[in-house]
């Protein structure tokens, strides 16, 4: 017997489909495990994705679950639609064949990880100017490098060997033009 996921043959005479569902409504308490676990009863699931929030991790409240049997997904659908859980009436659909896409499944089977702001603004900023900033810092609170000026001399090094910091006219304590790099507030 193999396990193919787009088709699972059981001996010579019988197929059996795969078959992906939409469950909708869901609330925040339904994670990964715990709405995997609760499907297996019903059957094989094959894969499982919870939509999150790119930035917070936060989940959208819906999911698709492709069952190894079209049959347990139409048990499933036909139990499942309108059932309470947590104060919400779930929504259950069949996704038809022609609508399931790879790009549905990327991420699922994977633990979810938050990924750092610092590492999130500064493909923001290099995705927005096409190039890392002249300074060699990333920005803390805009997405583009203001400062056109080359980076000034590094003024803890200066100091560091008893000298003072050059500053060109007009330019801010660290190192950039005013209106370049913001602070943290």
């Amino acid at each position: 017997m193999s396990l193919d996921r787009r088709v699972l043959t059981l001996g010579d005479s019988l197929q059996v489909q795969p078959s992906v569902l939409y469950i909708g409504r869901l609330p925040k308490s339904f994670i990964e495990p715990a709405l995997r676990s609760y499907l297996m009863q019903f059957g094989d699931v094959l894969r499982l994705r919870i939509s999150r929030n790119r930035r917070t991790g936060a989940p959208k409240h819906y999911a698709f679950v492709e069952f190894a049997d079209a049959d347990v997904a139409r048990i499933v659908r036909e139990t499942m639609d309108n059932y309470l859980v947590d104060g919400r009436l779930l929504q259950v659909r069949e996704v038809p064949k022609e609508k399931v896409h790879p790009a549905m499944w990327v991420g699922a089977g994977q633990k979810w990880r938050k990924v750092p702001a610092d590492r999130r603004a500064r493909v923001q900023h290099d995705k927005v100017s096409g190039q890392p900033c002249s300074c060699g810092e990333a920005p803390l609170l805009t997405l583009t490098c203001l400062s056109a000026a080359p980076p000034a001399k590094d003024g803890r090094a200066a100091l560091a060997r008893g000298e003072e910091a050059a500053r060109a006219p007009g330019e801010a304590e660290g190192g950039h033009q005013e209106g370049g790099h913001r602070v943290r507030l």
